[in-house]
């Protein structure tokens, strides 16, 4: 199998060795360039850096022959966002680690096959949830299930001036990305939101009311 790594995260080390052990090609895709360097000299294993949200660093790194894409980094908005590009650029199966235990229901439901939460799992059971997965033959979202939704924030918006850790948006939805003017931001948890900004949810039908009604 050829599988794309991204991120350079703590659990990386144990599954890139588990992964080369049984003979599967790995790619690692890590932006900062000093863990870059270090992974490269500590793994049997091809490291490229970038940023893996970029179409261009994932099409150098093989995207078009992946069999597999994790992506591990320590934003889960950004993993989400990483397997659902992967999901419509190649249609393979994807893992994505998740910072809550809350975000597991909204990842499997947008069709990550295999969704990471470091305190139930440890490296070597990832390493078979990954090379031997249950075949999910389309993605919620492509089923009209859920939509991604945009909102431009004016000085009305309730949400002006908070972090998006402080926001209680519903279960079953999540921002996955911020465009503050033509930059496109992938936020932390302590994203502060702007008047001005676009946020991007993705939200299951039957809880966009209640988003639109947080960010209007």
């Amino acid at each position: 199998m050829y599988v794309i790594v991204c991120g350079g995260g703590k659990m990386v080390n144990s599954l890139v060795e588990d992964l080369a052990a049984e003979k599967h090609d790995v790619v690692i895709v890590e932006k900062d360039h000093d863990t870059a360097e270090k992974l490269a000299e500590e793994l049997n294993a091809t490291v490229r850096e970038g940023n893996a949200t970029d179409p261009k660093i994932m099409h150098e790194a093989g995207l078009e022959k992946a069999d597999v894409v994790v992506a591990v980094t320590p934003n889960e908005s950004e993993n989400l966002l990483i397997c659902l590009t992967a999901k419509k650029r190649k249609s393979c199966k994807t893992a994505a680690r998740i910072e809550r235990a809350e975000s597991e229901e909204v990842f499997k439901n947008m069709g990550i096959d295999t969704v990471i939460y470091p305190e139930k799992a440890a490296a070597h059971y990832l390493e078979e949830l990954i090379t031997k997965p249950e075949v999910v033959d389309l993605a919620f979202i492509d089923r009209g299930e859920a939509a991604i939704l945009e909102f431009k924030i004016d000085k009305k918006s309730g949400v002006v001036g908070k972090q998006i850790k402080n926001l209680e948006y519903p279960k079953g939805s999540m921002i996955i990305a911020v465009y503050e003017k033509d930059r496109l931001v992938i936020p932390t948890p302590d994203f502060r939101i702007k008047k001005g900004d676009n946020v991007l949810v993705i939200a299951r039908n039957d809880v966009i009311k209640k988003v639109t009604g947080i960010f209007n």
